[in-house]
């Protein structure tokens, strides 16, 4: 577990305390009543920035150089290995937005 992954989850307990209640379908009526994004604006921008470097995302992509994108990943996963790997990644880029819009990041 990164760094990150410790303030998503701190950001998902202050929210959960915030509501009440642990059902994902009363943390998002909950908004209508108070949009929960003006009292909690510095969680949002931590869970943003954790976001995004949880996803591999610039500016949190040193990671991946272009040389190792190029000969790593080719040569270290066999052909399935290799397409859950991506498909593990993309899942996460999926994920994030989603835990993004049930917890009122998405209403701008």
């Amino acid at each position: 577990m990164n760094s990150y992954e410790v303030s998503i989850g701190l950001i998902t307990i202050l929210v959960v305390l915030c509501v009440v209640s642990l059902n994902l379908t009363q943390i998002v009526i909950a908004h209508g009543y108070m949009w929960y994004k003006v009292p909690l604006w510095r969680a949002a921008m931590m869970l943003l920035v954790s976001a995004l470097a949880k996803t591999n995302r610039v500016p949190f992509d040193l990671m991946k150089r272009e040389s190792e994108l190029v000969s790593v990943f080719n040569m270290k996963y066999p052909c399935m290995s290799f397409m859950l790997f991506f498909l593990a990644d993309y899942a996460n880029i999926i994920s994030m937005p989603a835990l993004s819009a049930v917890f009122g990041l998405a209403y701008a």
